[in-house]
């Protein structure tokens, strides 16, 4: 099942009973002709699959990861033993859920998740979000939200989180890597959003059972992105800026064309 419509049904009772009974379901949220021009048509996907796998590689031998940005993110996450989720592939078994191409997914261990995040590219729902006006800066605790600063888009954001009066709406559910070479700035279609090349995007709210570690229900879940963001794994940097800096990724972004590299 493909799924097209801007208001999904990813993590809806009717989502996990369709996975139950062996639906294969990829999330192709507002799609259109340009987006599927950007996402899907330009960019070579098994390129884009390699670099995937380079990805999870690297995160699959580092214990700590560490995101910061200029923008004043500061994000701290072991990953212990949690798997590293390549999600934009095609739906290979019955029961599987996919994502569109460019990016990866896992969560670290909930308990040492701490810091600052600051989301500045796109930020989907509530709808009266999309493309960030201001940045939405949030504190972290323990994998919990703990506080949510900023101006006129962060008011909207914190309201809409506060107004489902559910502590599970506050929890980290993951953290994710965009990579997708056709997609190099944030248009407001969250999906599109979550892969624009070189960013980090993190979920809040509902975390389904693929993530790994223990899944949660909540009221809802929301999507935010950081852009130019700095990457470091057991403190060695594979990301600077916005830019991959690590030899292999290097390598395949030369491959596939990849401006600057």
């Amino acid at each position: 099942m493909d799924e097209f419509a801007v208001s999904y049904l990813m993590h809806s009772d009717a989502f996990r009973a369709a996975m139950a009974n062996g639906c294969r379901y990829t999330n192709l949220t507002a799609m259109d002709v340009q987006m599927l021009v950007a996402t899907v048509g330009r960019p070579d996907f098994q390129g884009v699959i390699r670099l995937g796998k380079a990805l999870v590689a690297l995160l699959e031998a580092a214990d700590e990861v560490r995101i910061t940005s200029a923008n004043g993110t500061d994000l701290v996450g072991r990953n212990g033993d949690r798997p590293i989720n390549l999600r934009g592939k095609p739906a290979e078994k019955p029961g599987e859920t996919v994502m569109l191409s460019g990016q990866i997914s896992w969560n670290p261990l909930e308990e040492t998740q701490d810091g600052v995040l600051v989301f500045d590219g796109a930020l989907w729902p509530p709808d009266e979000l999309g493309l960030l006006r201001t940045p939405v800066r949030r504190t972290v605790e323990k994998g919990v939200v703990t506080k949510i600063e900023g101006d006129a888009d962060a008011d909207t954001f914190r309201r809409w989180m506060e107004s489902f009066d559910d502590p599970n709406m506050f929890r980290v559910a993951h953290w994710s890597l965009g990579f997708n070479p056709g997609v190099l700035a944030p248009t407001g279609r969250i999906v599109e959003d979550e892969r624009v090349f070189g960013c980090v995007e993190l979920g809040i709210g509902t975390k389904g059972a693929w993530i790994g570690g223990e899944p949660w229900v909540a009221a809802a879940h929301t999507d935010g992105s950081i852009l130019g963001p700095s990457i470091y794994l057991d403190g060695v940097a594979i990301e600077e800026n916005g830019r991959y800096v690590h030899p292999e990724l290097v390598a395949i972004c030369r491959d596939l064309g990849v401006a600057g590299y």
